[in-house]
């Protein structure tokens, strides 16, 4: 969470960190703690990650700005990091850009940036976040177009510690 945080300090935007929800977590995903990477413990989280992201942004209203998670982006106005699920530092991000002609909301995850994650199961939370709130999420393969070697550069470039792993206590 301190490179979230970091990140967001050193480009000037505001960072909301949403609730911890670790016991709602282990509950849900005790009986598949010893399935593999892209199992159905991946599914539940993956689910309660984008419900909350889409969740908090309906709640603070947040309208009429499209919104994405393209942390390259010089115009990045805010952020939102759930800090859920018993992950350490997954980044489920809300961010606004300023656009004239387009006036949608949208959300978007990292995780796809992963090479160990499946985007479908990723894609399929977030359109089940986004029927459930009524704002649109941006179904995004990251790690397309060399976006893993990209996204690792970039952290390289802002001195970003990286993780190796979601955040998952069972990975």
């Amino acid at each position: 969470m301190q490179e979230a945080e970091n990140l967001c300090n050193q480009m000037k935007v505001p960072l909301i960190i949403g609730e911890y929800e670790s016991t709602e977590w282990f509950q849900k995903t005790a009986e598949f703690k010893n399935e593999p990477e892209r199992g159905k413990r991946c599914n539940i989280c993956f689910e309660m990650r984008l419900d909350q992201v889409a969740a908090l942004a309906r709640q603070l209203h947040i309208n009429k700005l499209p919104i994405t998670n393209s942390v390259v982006s010089k115009d990045i106005a805010g952020s939102i990091v759930p800090k859920s699920c018993g992950a350490l530092s997954a980044t489920n991000s809300i961010v606004r850009k300023d656009y004239e002609a387009l006036q949608e909301i949208y959300f978007a995850t990292t995780l796809s940036i992963s090479p160990h994650k499946n985007i479908n199961q990723i894609n399929s939370a977030g359109e089940k976040a986004s029927q459930k709130y009524g704002i649109k999420f941006l179904a995004r393969d990251w790690k397309k177009k060399n976006g893993y070697l990209k996204a690792t550069q970039l952290a390289q470039n802002l001195h970003l510690k990286r993780q190796n792993y979601c955040g998952c206590v069972y990975s």
